[in-house]
């Protein structure tokens, strides 16, 4: 019977002090916010920036670009392709050989990077 008691006493209090604790915690959090958000941006969201992750924000941009104007996209590479690609390495940006080429960034940059494994002779 003690426990029924409590738990009846425990409902009773939540009812009438409902309103109350609700404006409490709004203000507490009002009041705190900028605090947790500095907070989350200094230990949380932190080791985003050692990774370099605005970066990658930049490239994902660019390959959603380049995606929409890629005539070849998934398509297989011509020996003419990777030759064009070889010439132009330092003249122009990645971005710049993608729109030329029809292809997306990231199959640019991939494909660069299998043409120096190969000829690295990896």
């Amino acid at each position: 019977m003690k426990k029924r008691k409590k738990q009846e006493y425990r409902r009773k209090w939540y009812a009438e002090h409902r309103e109350q604790e609700k404006a409490a915690s709004h203000k507490w959090h009002a009041e705190h916010r900028e605090q947790s958000r500095a907070f989350n941006r200094k230990y949380r969201h932190g080791h985003r920036k050692q990774r370099g992750v605005k970066n990658r924000k930049f490239k994902y941009k660019c390959n959603i670009k380049s995606k929409a104007t890629a005539t070849l996209h998934r398509q297989l590479w011509d020996n003419q392709d990777d030759l064009w690609l070889l010439e132009n390495i330092g003249k122009i940006t990645i971005k710049e050989m993608a729109i030329e080429l029809g292809r997306t960034y990231f199959s640019i940059q991939r494909r660069l990077y299998l043409l120096r494994k190969e000829l690295r002779g990896e």
